[in-house]
């Protein structure tokens, strides 16, 4: 019975009109763990509708929507989500000759204006030193301490081409590099890792502000707006400066704290209301 559904799912995928609107983003986070690879995929702001064509085997299936595989394909239906998330594992994308070989083809369903891949080699192992050792050529290797990562961000990827992704890599002990350089290749990363995903952080925080305030109303855009402008201010300062009666300028405050835009400080019976300071997390765990 489930075999026919996912094949009248399909049929529908195949009939159903596609728009060619770019996807917004791609995001694919691979990590390799002994022989196997586990897949992390992430679609930010997918239609009802997406499917995704994978090289390699497809195990384990896991989503935050109605996902499924047929054949060499994931297909999501019905998605409800603004961000489309889904997980499986590999077992034939990585073989072994003089080095191990990670390599892995993706299908897209339309074009995507950014796509990013992350692949986490296992522990100790690095970079094997021959022609092409990394596909695509333009990438960054990251570390979180342990591993070494390697990264892509790639822009306007048209769905006419498949997304490949190569690395060759062996473990630390045939031929690896002296500690010291290693240490240092280490901290480099390291640093490099943290500078990418604060920068990354502080973006991801500007874009849920600008989407928290493109649904404020009037009201709530000019309170916020004055409190933008002074940095800080008293809340019976906002209640002068916008005519708004006490009890609405208190509604508008709270609602604008809990959004996290700003923040209320209290001093006996006044309020200094001030803009929200942005905290950054760390990524690394």
């Amino acid at each position: 019975m489930l075999k026919r559904f996912e094949t009248i799912v399909v049929l529908l995928f195949l009939l159903t009109p596609v728009a060619h609107a770019k996807l917004q983003y791609l995001g694919i986070d691979g990590k390799i763990l002994d022989d196997q690879l586990k897949v992390r995929v992430t679609v930010f702001k997918p239609e009802s509708n997406f499917s995704l064509g994978v090289l390699s085997d497809i195990k384990n299936l896991t989503s935050n929507s109605n996902c499924f595989v047929d054949g060499q394909t994931i297909y999501c239906s019905n998605i409800n989500v603004s961000s489309l998330n889904f997980e499986f594992v590999s077992t034939n994308a990585i073989s072994k000759s003089e080095y191990y070989r990670l390599y892995d083809q993706f299908i897209l369903p339309q074009d995507v204006s950014r796509v990013t891949c992350i692949i986490t080699l296992p522990v100790g192992a690095i970079l094997a030193n021959v022609s092409n050792a990394v596909f695509p050529q333009k990438y960054t290797t990251l570390s979180n301490g342990r591993n070494i990562l390697v990264y892509w961000e790639l822009e306007n990827v048209s769905a006419q081409q498949p997304l490949s992704f190569q690395v060759f890599y062996k473990p630390a002990s045939q031929g690896g590099i002296p500690l010291s350089t290693t240490i240092k290749i280490i901290f480099i990363v390291v640093a490099s890792l943290v500078i990418f995903f604060v920068s990354l952080l502080r973006q991801k925080q500007q874009k849920r502000e600008e989407m928290i305030l493109e649904v404020l109303d009037e009201y709530e855009k000019k309170i916020f707006d004055l409190v933008r402008e002074h940095g800080r201010i008293k809340q019976r300062k906002l209640v002068e400066l916008t005519g708004f009666s006490k009890a609405r300028v208190s509604r508008i405050v709270r609602s604008l704290a809990r959004r996290g835009l700003i923040s209320v400080e209290h001093r006996g019976r006044n309020n200094i209301v001030k803009l929200k300071k942005r905290k950054a997390k760390t990524f690394l765990g």
